[in-house]
């Protein structure tokens, strides 16, 4: 049974997988998590907003979308938070930096080593350092490219998503 966790997770590549896939095995992971016990939450860089790359209903119109298939399934994705701004615009809440994890740790008042960082991704490597949270790395394409170049401390890896689900249901 999960002890409460608090899930946060990365958007691209993990939760958007390429466009050849379908969202339906990402909604049945989640949906599992969140059947279990454990507290979904959607953390991303989204400088594409900010280049104007992105349009910000695209991105609302995922989340949407994402939280409906997870819904569908008996589950929730309890929120979705993300930073808008590009590396030369030194926010705080651009990952690696800490922003959104303090804006999730105030919302759900769950301090962030009771989070685990669900990603592919360097930047949440280096975000999990910082606050003290466990990340997992998901072996996209970019996961596997991660794994390979980090310099940090040992990593636990999954092949996807929902080995991912499988890892965090056994041992949390």
């Amino acid at each position: 049974m999960a002890s409460g966790k608090l899930v946060v997770l990365d958007r691209t590549g993990v939760l958007q997988p390429p466009a050849e896939h379908s969202l339906a095995w990402v909604a049945d992971a989640l949906a599992r998590l969140s059947n279990a016990g454990f507290t979904l939450v959607v953390a991303s860089n989204e400088p594409g907003i900010s280049t104007g790359d992105l349009d910000l209903d695209e991105l609302e119109g995922f989340h949407t979308r994402l939280s409906e298939l997870v819904e569908n399934r008996g589950g929730t994705v309890a929120g979705f938070f993300y930073c808008p701004h590009t590396d030369a615009e030194q926010c705080h809440c651009r990952k690696p930096k800490t922003g959104l994890i303090d804006a999730i740790e105030l919302e759900f008042a769950t301090p962030a080593n009771d989070m685990v960082l669900l990603t592919d991704q360097r930047c949440d490597l280096l975000l999990a350092e910082a606050t003290g949270a466990t990340a997992l790395v998901v072996l996209t394409e970019q996961g596997h490219n991660t794994q390979v170049n980090y310099q940090g401390a040992d990593l636990t890896t999954c092949a996807n998503l929902a080995a991912a689900a499988e890892y965090l249901l056994a041992h949390y």
